[in-house]
């Protein structure tokens, strides 16, 4: 997992590791002054120690200084405190590399979304994505913590393991055999627990789509008291993800506390060897028992760590593939830009387009004149929604093509085309913000004098400026502190704020009252000629002010008489 993290960050990674090895070499300093610190201790000479310790005293003598207790000590404190701050430095290294992950990792997904076919998402639930910028990306971040804190223990371990190998090879290779052991006896631990990450990971996805559809619908929950029956549909994924957790849990405190003895197991067995066998003095004795424990105590930790890396990686990976997948769905791109700045000729020639096995459209020929208003009619399913989503370039057609002002759309970058569309489907989008923020979405090119003015085309601006606070109202959950009118009108003036040369509508009148049916009618009326509008609509009032009407009837588009 590191690797793969050092792939992708290698600037930073490289930088962690390099001030980790330095904080490993402090220590292993400090580590070697305790030889010559218990020697003189003991026998009252540090360079009897031999070896290591007598080449520490010459060191420290040969830079000015007695070599004594008190020295020896402020070489370890020194030694110690140099390690904990450059520990410190490369844990502030982690911390930015850990928010620069997450970060990258939602900007690449919602790149990767935003680029993505529309047909991508019809078939996965929402839910899905809203997981992956939330929980698996945190869960991301903290595995590539783990992974850092993995590397430090690294490290660490290979420092003592050089200086027990110097001291004693006996030892080092025993330590080294001790922690295979240690790796072999609870790897079933460390399985446990990622099977765990990977069943977690799976869970919280589809808790999350459930939650995400439930939530969606939950006025008509509620008005039905249908709550207690509702619950199931989460129950089941919830006791799964308990019993996942519980088995993370017990495999993480199984392998904390099991590997305690087994360190008292290993250091009984090494110390008695090295007494009985090897014959060492008090103070390499004393020496050694402290390289064992904490060479021993690295691979225990390296070993937890491991297993909570195991836990999370299922969710970076998770998120990474999404992230994939819709980049491999990207929507098609060209150089040649297609735009309109008045109201296009818009031609579909022999379109047919099928959902699977389903022919939907099945050889439409439509001219639509610049300016022109044409409503579709016809029964649910007929294709009147997908004739819309192949002019928007949203669908491609299985044969035939859209033609604008002669270009074959196939030819052009399709976002170019749509910056000339403005759309109003039949589910509305208003963001629990600002009436503003719901017009312009984020778009810095429209001001809040354009928002005003798109407000007072879709007639809605003289109740706007009777609010107290204006454009800078908040509309509410889904615009609930709206009517259903004047939340066709406020997504409405989101689609004329971009002056649109084309408007596209979906169902925009189905949900309201005859009173302001007619209205909104006669508001498109008047737009009618500055843009060319076409507008799906079973209301009688729509197809009354279109100028020309289309049933569509088994695939087929065919004019109604008037």
């Amino acid at each position: 997992m590191f690797r793969h993290f050092v792939a992708v960050y290698p600037a930073r990674s490289l930088s962690i590791i390099v001030l980790l090895s330095v904080a490993g070499l402090a220590e292993g300093f400090s580590v070697f002054a305790l030889l010559p610190l218990i020697n003189l201790s003991v026998a009252g000479d540090a360079a009897s120690a031999g070896g290591v310790g007598a080449w520490l005293t010459q060191a420290v003598a040969s830079v000015g200084l007695k070599p004594s207790i008190g020295t020896f000590l402020v070489v370890i404190v020194v030694g110690i405190g140099l390690k904990a701050l450059v520990t410190l430095i490369a844990m502030r290294e982690v911390g930015y590399a850990v928010g620069r992950l997450m970060t990258e990792l939602r900007q690449r997904l919602i790149v990767a979304l935003m680029n993505a076919r529309w047909s991508y998402f019809t078939e996965r639930p929402l839910g899905i994505f809203a997981n992956a910028m939330g929980a698996e990306t945190i869960r991301a971040g903290a595995t590539y913590q783990q992974s850092a804190r993995l590397a430090a223990a690294a490290v660490q371990a290979v420092v003592y393991g050089v200086a027990t190998l110097v001291i004693s090879w006996r030892i080092a290779l025993f330590a080294v055999f001790a922690g295979l052991v240690g790796v072999i006896v609870f790897r079933r631990a460390v399985a446990m627990a990622q099977e765990s990450g990977i069943r977690q990971t799976e869970l919280m996805k589809s808790i999350a789509v459930r939650t995400t559809d439930m939530l969606q619908g939950i006025k008509a929950i509620k008005a039905m008291g249908a709550q207690r029956s509702a619950m199931p549909l989460l129950d089941h994924e919830i006791r799964d993800l308990d019993d996942a957790q519980r088995k993370q849990v017990w495999s993480g405190e199984f392998l904390r506390v099991a590997q305690e003895p087994m360190l008292v197991v290993f250091l009984a067995i090494a110390m008695y060897g090295a007494i009985e066998f090897s014959g060492e003095k008090l103070p390499t004795m004393m020496v050694i028992a402290v390289l064992f424990y904490r060479l021993f105590n690295r691979f225990q930790v390296m070993l937890e760590i491991y297993q909570v890396v195991c836990t999370g990686a299922s969710a970076y990976w998770s998120v990474h593939r999404l992230c994939s997948d819709a980049e491999d769905q990207r929507e098609r791109s060209s150089d040649r830009t297609l735009t309109a700045r008045v109201a296009p000729l818009i031609e579909l020639r022999d379109v047919s387009f099928a959902y699977g096995e389903k022919a939907v459209l099945d050889g439409v020929s439509l001219r639509i004149e610049p300016g022109e208003f044409v409503a579709l009619c016809g029964a649910s399913g007929g294709g009147k929604t997908t004739l819309l989503d192949t002019i928007s370039g949203l669908l491609a057609p299985s044969h035939g093509g859209v033609v604008i002002d002669g270009n074959d759309l196939r030819e052009f970058d399709l976002t170019s085309w749509r910056h000339c569309i403005g759309y109003v489907p039949q589910e509305l989008l208003l963001l629990h913000d600002t009436v503003y923020q719901n017009v312009c979405l984020g778009d810095p090119a429209i001001s809040r004098a354009a928002a005003e003015e798109a407000l007072r085309a879709a007639e809605i601006w003289d109740h706007i400026a009777t609010l107290p606070d204006g454009l800078d109202t908040l509309v509410g959950e889904r615009g609930s502190r709206f009517s259903g009118g004047q939340r066709q009108r406020i997504s409405l003036a989101r689609a004329l704020a971009r002056k649109p040369a084309v408007l596209l509508l979906d169902e925009i009148t189905a949900a309201l009252d005859r009173n302001t049916e007619h209205e909104i009618c006669a508001t498109l009326r008047r737009l009618a000629g500055r843009m060319t509008i076409i507008a799906v609509s079973h209301q009688p009032e729509m197809l009354r002010v279109a100028d020309r009407v289309f049933e569509f009837t088994n695939g087929q588009a065919v004019q109604v008489s008037r």
